[in-house]
């Protein structure tokens, strides 16, 4: 979510609203500070919205107390803004999208009390990308460029803001010592090179989803080069204990901007190249931080997707994909020793071992019948979290078939359960041709087509 700052305390100007006002605006942030201590717990979401909703309520009497306040209104936007991305699985995408818009235009209402809100403008340019991400996956045709440029705009707002504010109290020439502290104890709302560090690094997620939505080759390879020019500016202000998250986020520049360019034979070494220097970056974000889950996955989708590439022609490229796989499924796994309830990481995990498994070029002295094991394993672990995801079904059923014939009956109830909770022809087929290269062999494949066809789905 990037920085967000605290609530605002404040006070109403009129005398005779000035009590009202300000116990209302006291209880909103007291009932905020107990939803983060519920967020931050690692309790499910339930008591933390409810606390999130009571303090938008009291904002929402506060303004209406005094309407002027860009405090109240900073502080309703951000409750609102926080609701959008808790954790809550029954929340679905069209009501986050409604909740964004609504802490959109609270902040937009405080910026237009005070043009040089920074907050709030960083608040709002938050927002209105989250919004736009959100828009442009569920494919709806609501503008999300026009949505992602107007946060742009804010971003660089904020950005001249903050740089003139740190030239002014001379921080920006003293920010040059790489032992540059975080002034985590300084008031909450001064500007320090770690706030700019935010913004930068915000800027230029931005603008790599910018790029991820432009139809002009110019113009994605434009954003890319520009969030990368934000990065290394971030990175000049030498701010160390800022340095993994900078790298962090470089890593994810450069890793969509390798997944953007559609491989060819004159393009091909200028993907490897990005995916290795972004490799770099997150092998050196993990080794600052071994407990980065974010990083973790990172990498190992990084390589999920630099193995996918080297597949299609991978007799050019056999050790480098069995090093990829190593790389991948051990950061998967890593990433479960730290978040163990995570259905997609241990997904992944199965996945990856099954497909390892089924390389032609697999060296002997890898273990094959321990990989689909490890996959049947992981494949279980994921579903038994989530027993919602089709895929997993499948992934599941194939490494038993693959594992031995005596598996059959338990084979049979997965696919029974596969049917049940909604699997169907169309999403067979639909996994079937994602997933070529797991069934490649015939006999398998064959058994568990018919077995599908026992259990009702024509294929």
């Amino acid at each position: 979510m990037g920085r967000r700052g605290k609530a605002k305390a404040s006070s109403s100007k009129s005398d005779d609203k000035k009590e009202s006002f300000e116990k209302l605006m006291s209880e909103g942030i007291r009932l905020e500070e107990r939803g983060e201590r519920f967020q931050t717990s690692g309790q499910t979401s339930g008591k933390a919205r409810r606390y999130y909703e009571q303090a938008g309520d009291m904002y929402e009497k506060a303004h209406n107390k005094d309407p002027e306040n860009g405090d109240c209104l900073y502080n309703w936007g951000r409750t609102l803004y926080i609701l959008a991305h808790l954790d809550d699985p029954k929340q679905t995408e069209e009501e986050k999208v409604h909740l964004l818009t609504r802490s959109i235009e609270k902040f937009k209402a405080a910026i237009a009390i005070d043009e040089n809100n920074a907050d709030a403008l960083y608040n709002m340019a938050q927002a209105l990308t989250t919004k736009a991400d959100i828009i442009f996956n569920l494919e709806a045709n609501d503008g999300p460029v026009d949505t992602l440029n107007e946060a742009i705009e804010a971003f660089e707002k904020v950005i001249r803001l903050q740089q003139k504010e740190l030239q002014l109290t001379g921080q920006v020439a003293s920010s040059s010592s790489s032992a540059h502290p975080d002034n985590s104890n300084e008031d909450e709302e001064k500007v320090t090179p770690s706030t700019l560090i935010d913004t930068l690094t915000s800027m230029s997620q931005a603008l790599t989803s910018r790029a991820m939505m432009a139809e002009d080759p110019a113009i994605n390879e434009e954003c890319y080069i520009r969030a990368i020019e934000l990065l290394e500016q971030a990175l000049s202000l030498n701010v160390q204990s800022r340095e993994a998250d900078i790298q962090l986020q470089w890593a994810n520049v450069l890793s969509h901007h390798a997944h953007s360019i559609v491989p060819s034979e004159e393009n091909i070494h200028q993907i490897q190249r990005l995916r290795e220097i972004a490799l770099q970056k997150l092998n050196f974000v993990i080794e600052t931080d071994n407990d980065n889950v974010e990083a973790l996955c990172d990498r190992g989708d990084l390589a999920t997707d630099y193995i996918d590439m080297l597949l299609s022609d991978p007799d050019d490229h056999k050790d480098k994909i069995l090093e990829l796989f190593d790389t991948a499924i051990m950061s998967f796994r890593t990433a479960t020793e730290l978040e163990d309830t995570n259905s997609v990481i241990w997904q992944n995990i199965g996945v990856l071992c099954l497909r390892k498994a089924q390389l032609r070029f697999l060296p002997a002295s890898v273990d094959k019948h321990a990989l689909i094991t490890s996959s049947v394993d992981a494949s279980k672990r994921s579903l038994d979290i989530d027993p919602d995801n089709l895929d997993i079904y499948l992934y599941y059923a194939v490494a038993l078939k693959y594992l031995s014939d005596a598996n059959n009956v338990e084979v049979d109830e997965i696919l029974r359960k596969y049917v049940q909770r909604g699997g169907n022809q169309s999403e067979f087929l639909k996994w079937k041709q994602e997933n070529e290269d797991i069934i490649e062999e015939a006999d398998p494949f064959n058994d568990l087509r018919n077995k599908l066809r026992e259990v009702g789905i024509k294929v």
